[in-house]
């Protein structure tokens, strides 16, 4: 075996017989592939043909639009393996790109165009689809799609075919503190992009200070961190004297790490009440981390950080502190670290900010032993309800496709069961 891991690797086809090499190093050979096609040491992986290509975390490559994508398909190969726990995360569409890649010919639909007319179209909205493009579907389901959930059971046996402890997803409504909303208000009138506003929104229910500098960007000379947080609130409220009457004096300054937001009074009850268990935060934003890192701090509370800037080394040793430091007992972890590639089955509870459940499945997956305790922690009248609305109906579209309950992080759960 050849660990590729770098443009230097050798790639001789006598010796190596299994290469292992990630997709961003596939895309680079890929690319200068394409500029000297007859160049084998520039681009060795398209000058073999491999007898099989496994591909993991296969919706890395869901969008056929991407250089990733097509480098995948460009390589030669024989046989055509993916491996993913979300093969579409939007719609059916996400499964074009992997059919290409598996050499699914039927009707033609590894051609886009007519995958969406014949399958799911970009124009169509919801997780419905019509009787002839579900038959169709379910037809290349059936010959070339082999699913498996947690909940599945042998058939001679009745027994689940993994054996793994329960897992319970808690929703815990957040309501916004009367500075948080005036803040949180004050945002969504802001003239920003819609992508911008819908980040900077979901920053704001995190901690006002993730959303200092886009409001020092739009309030004028003065950008003191005390002004501009008074002056946002009297712009929402029009009264800079009935604005100090209403707040205590600690809260005069909400973007300072030190004020603790809703979200992160949350967090310590929650620490507090699972005292002595191992606990996960995921976060979205790596800018929240020093600030969910300063409470924990004062509240002398040890923790480990696990984020995709961090070396790979201090990545590891994040882990095994987590894992055999009895002192440490909580984890942060960046959404986008955290999702793939990651085995943390010495952890049992979560306070998962705005995760996917691909990251919970890290934690709920084979060699976990103790039961697991999911929280979301959601704003009350925010885009994070909205957001909530979307996956839940994402997750239905997955059990449309699967025919079960796939699409869900911790199996059937109603919806009384997910709220605390």
């Amino acid at each position: 075996m050849l660990l590729n891991l770098g443009p230097e690797a050798d790639i001789v086809a006598s010796e190596v017989y299994n290469l292992l090499l990630t997709y961003a190093q596939l895309q680079r050979q890929h690319s200068s592939f394409k500029l000297n096609p007859t160049s084998k040491a520039a681009a060795p992986i398209f000058h073999y043909s491999w007898y099989r290509q496994i591909n993991d975390e296969a919706h890395k490559f869901r969008n056929p639009s991407t250089t990733t994508a097509k480098a995948v398909w460009a390589v030669s190969k024989q046989h055509g393996h993916c491996l993913t726990g979300t093969p579409a995360q939007n719609s059916l569409l996400d499964f074009h790109p992997l059919f290409k890649f598996l050499g699914v010919t039927h009707e033609n639909v590894d051609v886009l165009n007519i995958y969406e007319q014949k399958i799911y179209s970009k124009r169509q909205q919801g997780p419905i689809i019509n009787k002839s493009a579900k038959k169709l579907f379910d037809l290349i389901k059936k010959d070339f799609c082999i699913f498996r959930s947690k909940s599945d059971v042998d058939s001679e046996t009745g027994r689940p075919l993994v054996m793994l402890p329960s897992c319970t997803d808690l929703i815990i409504d957040i309501a916004l503190s009367v500075e948080e909303r005036i803040i949180y208000s004050h945002i969504k009138e802001m003239s920003l992009h819609i992508f911008a506003t819908l980040t900077r929104l979901r920053q704001a229910c995190d901690h006002p200070s993730l959303v200092q500098r886009v409001l020092q960007d739009g309030a004028g000379s003065d950008q003191s961190e005390e002004n501009i947080s008074l002056r946002t609130m009297v712009k929402s409220q029009g009264s800079l004297a009935t604005m100090s009457r209403k707040l205590p004096r600690a809260a005069r300054n909400p973007f300072s790490d030190f004020f603790r937001s809703s979200k992160l009074k949350a967090m310590l009850q929650i620490l507090h009440k699972c005292k002595g268990q191992k606990t996960i935060i995921f976060t979205h934003f790596t800018s929240f981390i020093p600030v969910i890192a300063q409470a924990l701090h004062s509240a002398n509370i040890r923790w480990a950080e696990y984020t995709g800037g961090t070396s790979h080394k201090d990545q590891e040793e994040a882990l095994m502190q987590i894992a055999e430091d009895e002192e440490c007992s909580v984890i942060i972890i960046s959404i986008l670290a955290g999702s793939v590639g990651l085995n943390i089955t010495s952890c049992n509870k979560h306070y998962t900010h705005g995760t996917v459940d691909q990251a919970i499945a890290r934690v709920h997956r084979i060699g976990q032993m103790l039961p697991i305790t999911v929280y979301r922690l959601v704003v009350q009248e925010s885009i994070e309800k909205s957001i909530l609305k979307k996956q839940q109906l994402k997750r239905e579209m997955i059990g449309d496709m699967y025919g079960d309950v796939a699409g869900d992080p911790c199996g059937d759960l109603d919806e009384a069961t997910r709220r605390a």
